[in-house]
């Protein structure tokens, strides 16, 4: 991208502020929420702690703290994750 880009763009901090406050509230966005945050679903991939994440989501839901980035992030990850570690997984347990 170094030559479609200006170079002050490229040195620019770039940082995804994720979904408005309010969209985590009700709708499609906390039921994606939900559904890919499940502490079941988080340790079948195995990466990030399901009590650790729950307690992130009890504390945005309840209005404790604004953890609306962190929780963001986790879905953008878990969302990539799905297909990627399971095989990967599988492999390394093939393999011994």
């Amino acid at each position: 991208m170094a030559d479609l880009l200006p170079r002050a763009v490229r040195a620019a901090p770039h940082r995804d502020p994720g979904p408005p406050p309010q969209a985590w509230a009700a709708g499609g966005l906390r039921e994606l929420a939900e559904e890919l945050l499940a502490p079941s679903r988080l340790a079948a991939q195995g990466i990030f702690r399901p009590d650790h994440v729950g307690r992130l989501w009890r504390e945005h839901l309840a209005g404790a703290h604004d953890h609306g980035r962190r929780l963001w992030g986790l879905l953008v990850a878990t969302r990539w994750l799905e297909g990627r570690v399971a095989p990967a997984a599988s492999a390394a347990r093939a393999a011994g």
